[in-house]
């Protein structure tokens, strides 16, 4: 049973500290309230919350889980501090329990919810807590919510679409890798003692795929020691940011991939910048919340250059336009949108436009992928096969 360590004031106003089990926080403050006093404060004693809460990242998911259960039960009447103990008591998770238990407690004490949300930085993006700052001022916290909720739900759908689409190709890849390191490190040598033996005269593609064999045995160190200062290499050149701007320019450019690369940035911006603007945040700060939710430097690079065109005195559009990296029907759906005032609800439709194209685009990927794929493997394996094989002709040859 949890254990609870509170602070209350009994009916002369004096305080009480002291510890309570209770079943649930419901329970605890009415055990409390049996005793006749009033919480001040109450935190759970949890041995493993004080390290684990704050580097815990929730996946879109579970944001959306959180985000659709506050909208509901804010837009049902309930209080913020009723629904985040209903909220904490049917969580299944032990950090985000210990994540909404703290939320609970500094709302407790007064404190805003959009500043609750900021002690936890990794866990909530500044999208969600600029939305909610702006939807405290003008009280409708619980549109924010459901608009936070529909936005992560989106973005889940489509990281797990792109993620389904490559389970299959990374499949083959694994099995290929497999299928070759037991062919080069235990079927090759005993070919190679067999032909050895039988002194049979090797073709040159016999003779570098044992070099290979023999060099995998007995140095299997070297590839490993590569792979790993690959790796590393890698690793500490993403951290470059002239590398990273290049490699994320590199991106949208890519045949098949560049196309559905783009379609998801282009309905992640619409999106974003749709439910922030909704919620009554500046167009300039709406896009510099943005552009930390594209996920692509490049595009961030030129989302800063937009906004000075905007502090400038330029249009939207045309800035957006001047830019490049955006495809032109968003151009067009933002021009619209600013001539006839409706900005948010053309970038929400643009964003299910786009949605549709990145579900078209992974389905045009894994068609084009698995053929590809099988071929490649086919061709890798068999021609390890062929090699293996091949010396037996000249024998047989020999032998007549």
């Amino acid at each position: 049973m949890p254990k609870y360590s509170y602070t209350a004031r009994d009916e002369n106003g004096a305080r009480r500290d002291g510890t309570l089990e209770a079943l649930s926080l419901e329970d605890f403050y009415q055990k409390l309230k049996s005793r006749g006093l009033f919480c001040t404060s109450v935190a759970e004693e949890v041995s493993h919350k004080l390290g684990g809460e704050q580097s815990f990242r929730p996946s879109a998911n579970e944001l959306a889980l959180f985000c659709r259960q506050l909208g509901t039960m804010l837009g049902a009447g309930l209080s913020l501090i009723h629904t985040l103990d209903v909220i904490y008591q049917q969580s299944g998770n032990k950090k985000w329990r210990a994540v909404v238990q703290l939320l609970y407690q500094s709302v407790q004490r007064g404190e805003q919810f959009s500043a609750a949300l900021k002690n936890f930085p990794k866990a909530f993006p500044p999208l969600m807590i600029h939305m909610f700052e702006a939807g405290e001022r003008s009280g409708s916290s619980d549109l924010v919510a459901k608009r936070l909720a529909f936005h992560f739900e989106k973005e889940h759908k489509i990281c797990s679409d792109i993620k389904g689409a490559l389970i299959y190709p990374a499949f083959l890849m694994a099995v290929t890798l497999m299928v070759l390191i037991l062919l080069l490190i235990f079927v090759m040598p005993t070919f190679s003692v067999m032909y050895s033996r039988a002194g049979a005269q090797l073709p040159g593609l016999t003779r570098f795929v044992m070099g290979l064999s023999a060099f995998m045995v007995s140095k299997w160190y070297v590839p490993a020691f590569i792979l790993f200062i690959t790796v590393l290499f890698i690793r500490t050149l993403r951290r470059n940011p002239e590398f990273k701007l290049r490699w994320d320019k590199l991106k949208l450019r890519l045949p098949v991939f560049g196309s559905l690369y783009c379609s998801v940035i282009s309905g992640r911006f619409s999106r974003s910048l749709s439910s922030l603007i909704s919620s009554g945040l500046p167009l300039l700060t709406a896009l510099e919340l943005s552009d930390k939710v594209v996920g692509n430097s490049y595009v961030s690079r030129d989302l800063s250059l937009i906004r000075d065109d905007i502090k400038k005195g330029l249009g939207f559009a045309y800035s957006v336009k001047k830019t490049g990296s955006f495809p032109p029907m968003l151009v067009s759906m933002i021009g619209i949108g600013e001539e006839s005032g409706s900005l948010e609800s053309m970038l929400l439709s643009t964003a299910d436009i786009y949605d549709a194209e990145a579900e078209s685009a992974v389905k045009k990927m894994v068609t084009l992928l698995e053929p590809v794929m099988i071929l490649f493997v086919a061709c890798v394996v068999g021609l390890i096969v062929f090699s293996m094989v091949l010396p037996m002709f000249g024998l047989y040859s020999s032998m007549g």
